[in-house]
């Protein structure tokens, strides 16, 4: 788990996912992050998943900086993120994590991010 800081101050809990693009936050979490799904130009995607499950994706941009907690240096300005309704707090996918030099200390449990460059 990764703690991650919304625009506004909103600290969550989110797991490492680098099998997905976007950041994607639980549809609950819109308010806090301070995101209208409803807004002209969110794009919305109804669809069906593989078991028949159907869902209802908001894709829009956050307005402001999203950081890992504690490492105020460890951020992406306006990131574009996925509303989705999922049983954790959100996934961090590769575009929020390419922005960095990442490490995996797979003995130590633990990431460790650089500034490029």
């Amino acid at each position: 788990m990764l703690g991650l800081e919304l625009p506004g101050g909103r600290q969550l809990s989110v797991k490492i996912d680098t099998g997905s693009d976007v950041l994607i936050l639980d549809e609950g979490l819109a308010d806090d992050a301070r995101a209208d799904l409803h807004a002209p130009g969110v794009q919305t995607v109804q669809a069906q998943d593989e078991t028949g499950h159907e869902f209802t994706r908001y894709f829009t941009e956050l307005a402001g900086v999203v950081r890992v907690s504690g490492a105020p240096g460890v951020s992406v300005t306006d990131p574009p993120v996925m509303f989705q309704k999922i049983i954790y707090d959100g996934l961090v996918g590769d575009r929020f994590l390419r922005n960095f030099t990442t490490t995996y200390d797979l003995a130590r449990s633990r990431m460790i991010f650089a500034a490029r460059g």
